[in-house]
Parts: structure tokens; C-alpha cells; sequence
């Protein structure tokens, strides 16, 4: 499939019905591209980015599958996010460096605070729910449970043990 970027090339042949845009409803567009129009891949960024995000994705790759810039990516996922295509697997931080991107209806583990509170039905250690969402950030994941424990949504199994980094939380009934 060949990509051309150059108008007064492109001009004739989307005329003509032999090119299609990339991005129909924003001809400006500093990343439009033209593909040939009896190609049946997907041609938006959108379309792109939702074929590509079968299996969960990084900002960065996501990028470079799609072809822009790193800086570009807030304003292409969000339009997705937001109509309910992609989901971050990572919702409660949306800024984290583990933050993935799956299209949405996938079976892949969602970190959020309801998924948390569900895990700790069984009494769980930090570690093991760490593990379990592949989240790597101590900090991140202390402040979080100090958090549900104020708000009284999980609570210590062993309240004795509270300053020991083996205590084990359970979800609040």
C-alpha cells in the first residue's frame, strides 16, 4: 500500500475516485494521508489505532504503528476513550508509565478501584495485589489503599499488624 503526502499529486487522483483521505472529515489535517481507494485496510487513525490495540499497548507504540508523533497521542485515544472503543488498562492513573490501551469488550485485567476492592474479597498482601495488576509502584499502590482505607472500603484483616508490609487487606462488608 503506498502512502502520498504530497497535494498537488493527490488532487487529480481522489477526483478521479483512485485515492481515498485518511482522516474524511478533517482535510487539513497536518497527518492526513492518502491510500488507494480499493484498499481494504483500515485507513483512519482511529481505525488504525483500534486494529492495532487488540492486545493492550503503550502510548509509544501506538505511535509509531499509527505514524505521529508521541505528543499527538492525548488528542487521537481520547475521542476513542471517550466513545467507548479503547480502554486504558489503568483507568484509576491515567498518567502511569504502565498504562496500556486494549479495545474495549477485551478479557484483559482492568486496574481500577472497584477491581481492587473485588481482589481483596480474599485477604491479599500489597505485593500480591501489585502482582496481580502488574502494577509497579509502591508509592502509587500505598497511597491508593490508604485511600480506600479512609473511605472505608477495604480494611485490615490483622489491624495488630498495621505498620508491617505483610498486613493484609480485605474488602470492608
Amino acid at each position: 500500500m503506498k502512502i502520498f503526502q504530497i497535494k498537488s499529486h493527490v488532487d487529480p487522483l481522489i477526483a478521479d475516485g483512485r485515492l481515498r483521505m485518511t482522516e474524511p472529515g478533517n482535510p487539513q489535517n497536518y497527518w492526513q494521508r492518502y491510500v488507494s481507494a480499493d484498499c481494504g485496510a483500515p485507513i483512519t487513525l482511529g481505525e488504525i489505532i483500534l486494529d492495532f490495540c487488540k492486545e493492550p499497548r503503550t502510548r509509544q507504540e501506538i505511535a509509531e504503528r499509527a505514524g505521529i508523533h508521541i505528543d499527538h497521542m492525548k488528542e487521537n485515544l481520547q475521542p476513542l476513550i471517550a466513545g467507548g472503543k479503547l480502554k486504558m488498562t489503568i483507568p484509576a492513573i491515567p498518567t502511569s508509565t504502565r498504562q496500556r490501551f486494549v479495545i474495549h469488550g477485551s478479557d484483559i485485567i482492568v486496574f481500577s478501584e472497584e477491581a481492587l476492592i473485588e481482589f481483596c474479597r480474599v485477604p491479599r498482601v500489597r505485593i500480591e495485589i501489585m502482582k496481580h495488576f502488574d502494577y509497579n509502584t509502591a508509592e502509587g499502590m500505598k497511597n491508593l489503599l490508604r485511600k480506600l482505607l479512609r473511605n472505608g472500603k477495604i480494611k485490615y484483616l490483622n489491624p495488630e499488624m498495621s505498620m508491617c508490609r505483610w498486613r493484609k487487606y480485605i474488602k470492608a462488608e
